[in-house]
């Protein structure tokens, strides 16, 4: 039973709970509303999506005013520095993203409003992610906040799959792509065309994220932790990944969950070597599936001549043409283009043709997480990526003992995998992104490396 705070402290349910005149315990609001928002911040940060570019920014400013309420409760509660040097680097990183959104709608490659907003959603990201996990000094609602942190991507995935079956379609044109048939449910004995969910932004734009939850509810249920819930979410993941025919994040999902859960040995030395790996793991992938695209079940996944395995359905024309700009040396470069760096450089002009039939092929990102962040925000920016990457995910590997930080891992890591083929996590896909801030400021804070301690029943 927790005690009443002394005279002239905070008191009452904003801070914890206390018996009442009854002797029952009054529900502590903060906790709730803290951890709530961070069980719905990937659809928060992704609701704009079911807006349309006529709304007036206070409209979509609506979305970030959970954020502002937790962040004044944690404010008000009783702070304790605790973060790790890295820190500084996160801030770092995530100010040239904010630099990144407002360059890039001063020469028109996206909206004003659109700018805006991702930079105050990027900016109280940090502050949430500072209070929450930094700054919190009761371990118990710490380890709540872990946790919901680990169910965000899964609330968010369910979130689409609701939105889908009331009819709810996401603004705007759909996608061309959503009228090529599924082919891993084909393979099944289920053929269906590809779906296109509500908060995706597009056909894949949910898939990294679904993966992130499906490998996160996957290590609930092998370390015994909320087992139900953890696999009805591996059953709604799974099927939004069949459901968009997206082969990349029912791939490199199980090899994240392969190497956080076969190799312990190898997690716990930390696997921040998948980071440093990253700018050449995209040539490795082109080997394999040339070599896959000789084969019968290379065959039967391949969608079509013009984007074949072999080339990563077209992936490897966006990284040449990408690659081309990025080898003339210029001093944008060394900070990028801003946001949506792909049409400021000009590099989109060249695999514009592979999107022909969609509403803005020249917005098609680059692809990898690597290539996009160097068009945003420059070798700057993905220096500072792998370095936090690596430490992330090494620390994440240290307090993997706990259930929540080794769901972390898992979805993390899964992440900068499918990054290998996508531009996640970067803000051209905010929900990825928004998830991988929020784990940095996690596995920032500072104390001994024996996992989160789970809450109290």
């Amino acid at each position: 039973m927790s005690v009443p705070a002394p005279h002239g402290e905070l008191s009452g349910a904003w801070v914890r709970a206390r018996p009442d005149v009854h002797g029952t315990r009054a529900i502590a609001i903060q906790p709730l509303v803290v951890a709530g928002v961070l069980l719905f911040s990937l659809t928060l940060i992704r609701a704009p999506v079911l807006l349309t570019n006529e709304l007036p920014l206070a409209a979509y400013a609506l979305t970030l005013l959970p954020f502002c309420v937790a962040i004044v409760l944690l404010a008000l509660s009783h702070p304790s520095w605790h973060a790790r040097p890295s820190v500084l680097l996160a801030v770092g990183y995530i100010a040239l993203i904010v630099i990144a959104a407002v360059r890039g709608s001063y020469v028109g490659a996206l909206s004003h409003n659109t700018a805006y907003l991702e930079a105050a959603q990027f900016t109280l990201l940090v502050l949430l992610g500072t209070f929450a996990f930094l700054r919190e000094p009761r371990e118990v609602q710490r380890a709540r906040y872990v946790r919901a942190l680990c169910w965000a991507p899964v609330v968010f995935v369910a979130a689409n799959v609701v939105l889908h079956v009331l009819g709810v379609f996401p603004a705007g044109e759909l996608s061309a792509d959503s009228g090529q048939p599924a082919t891993m449910l084909a393979l099944l004995g289920l053929p269906t065309d590809r779906v296109v969910f509500p908060m995706s932004g597009g056909l894949n734009g949910v898939g990294p994220t679904a993966a992130a939850a499906l490998v996160i509810c996957a290590t609930f249920v092998l370390r015994r932790t909320q087992v139900k819930l953890a696999i009805l979410g591996v059953l709604v993941s799974l099927y939004v990944i069949l459901a968009i025919d997206s082969r990349g994040a029912l791939l490199f999902g199980a090899l994240a969950f392969a190497l956080v859960t076969i190799a312990p040995r190898a997690r716990k030395r930390g696997l921040g070597w998948v980071a440093i790996l990253l700018p050449v793991l995209p040539v490795v992938l082109v080997l394999a599936l040339t070599g896959l695209a000789e084969t019968d079940a290379g065959s039967k996944l391949d969608r079509g001549a013009s984007e074949g395995l072999s080339t990563g359905t077209g992936r490897t024309v966006v990284w040449g043409q990408v690659a081309s700009v990025l080898t003339k040396p210029r001093i944008e470069h060394l900070v990028g283009y801003g946001q949506n760096g792909q049409i400021t450089s000009g590099a989109s002009l060249g695999y514009a043709y592979l999107f022909r039939n969609e509403p803005d092929p020249l917005s098609r990102s680059a692809h990898s997480v690597v290539l996009q962040t160097v068009l945003d925000v420059g070798w700057l920016g993905l220096l500072c990526l792998i370095v936090l990457a690596k430490s992330v995910l090494s620390r994440l590997g240290r307090l993997a003992g706990d259930a929540s930080c080794a769901a972390l891992l898992t979805g993390t890591l899964a992440l900068f995998l499918i990054g290998i083929v996508q531009s996640d996590p970067t803000p051209a896909h905010p929900d990825s992104f928004a998830f991988w801030v929020l784990v940095m400021f996690v596995a920032t804070r500072a104390g001994p490396g024996r996992g989160t301690p789970r809450p109290s029943t």
